[in-house]
């Protein structure tokens, strides 16, 4: 995967958490369950990385019994002893930089796409339409 194409992925990454964190804040977990059925936490491009924040957070996402906002990503975190320092200042940056939370389901499908690539099963255009 070339650089581009990592950093593209990683941005899809992070717009995902964001609007998982944001959808979730009005106690639904209409994000969570739509795009667990489209992508997994070894579709994120730091999963198989020591520290693995993306993969991680949305792995406590998953977890949580209750809506996955800000503050019981955090709590799941703890209650499974992943909790690092740090965590809740990432989790309020995916929440402020977040380009669009209603585009939740465009960016699992695109996490997806970009694994694929990554797994030689899928080409991925990056360059923009001309």
């Amino acid at each position: 995967m070339d650089n581009e194409t990592y950093w593209a992925a990683t941005e899809a990454e992070e717009a995902l958490l964001g609007a998982i964190l944001i959808e979730s804040s009005n106690g639904s977990k209409d994000a969570i369950t739509a795009t667990s059925k489209v992508v997994s936490i070894n579709d994120f491009t730091d999963y198989h990385r020591h520290g693995a924040l993306r993969s991680r957070l949305y792995y406590a996402m998953l977890a949580c019994k209750n809506p996955p906002h800000q503050i019981n990503v955090a709590r799941q975190l703890n209650i499974m002893g992943i909790l690092k320092s740090g965590d809740c200042y990432q989790l309020a940056m995916l929440v402020a930089t977040c380009p669009n939370c209603f585009l939740y389901e465009e960016y699992a499908k695109a996490i997806r796409e970009y694994s694929e690539q990554r797994q030689g099963k899928h080409i991925v255009y990056t360059k923009g339409a001309e």
